[in-house]
């Protein structure tokens, strides 16, 4: 929402994408007519690809995919199931990888910018959070390598790894 809003401050025409239909109308309220609203959920990926191409056909460009996705597990590493670990991981990290392969060929032609959200979680982890820390470490990796990959061809890519936040 706080990117969203600074963006729109700034003149760009923003597309949200979430899970929560109502909050995404609440921002697209607050943002006015330069926010637009497309219902996703990021673990699936088909549904991804249909909401970047959506995005294309309405606005004609993407600059900046911001791959923001996540939520955290807190418990211990023996108590965390099997679900736990892989909703945490298709949630934050598969949810980004889909988000970022759709965008990419657009952001190619665009030379656009990629942001991932990871998490200071993903440097320094802290007991009863091996798999929030581990996804958003994966996340860091994920960065990495695609600053590398795509700065031949001007995509651009900056990892963002807040701290505690409310």
């Amino acid at each position: 929402a706080a990117l969203a809003t600074e963006f729109v401050k700034e003149g760009a025409t923003v597309a949200l994408s979430a899970r929560r239909l109502d909050r995404l109308k609440e921002l697209k309220n607050a943002l006015g007519d330069h926010a637009f609203i497309y219902p996703l959920d990021v673990q699936k990926k088909a549904d991804v690809d249909d909401v970047a191409q959506t995005i294309m056909r309405d606005h004609g460009q993407l600059d900046v995919v911001i791959a923001n996705a996540g939520y955290g597990v807190v418990s211990s590493f023996e108590n965390i199931s099997e679900e736990m670990w892989r909703k945490q991981f298709d949630t934050n990290v598969f949810g980004a990888i889909w988000t970022i392969q759709a965008a990419i060929p657009f952001l190619k032609e665009s030379k656009g910018r990629i942001g991932i959200i990871s998490s200071v979680a993903g440097k320094i982890a802290m007991a009863n959070t091996a798999a929030y820390s581990s996804s958003k470490y994966a996340l860091i990796g994920i960065a990495n390598t695609l600053y590398q990959e795509l700065a031949p061809s001007g995509v651009s890519v900056t990892n963002i790894a807040p701290g505690l936040i409310e």
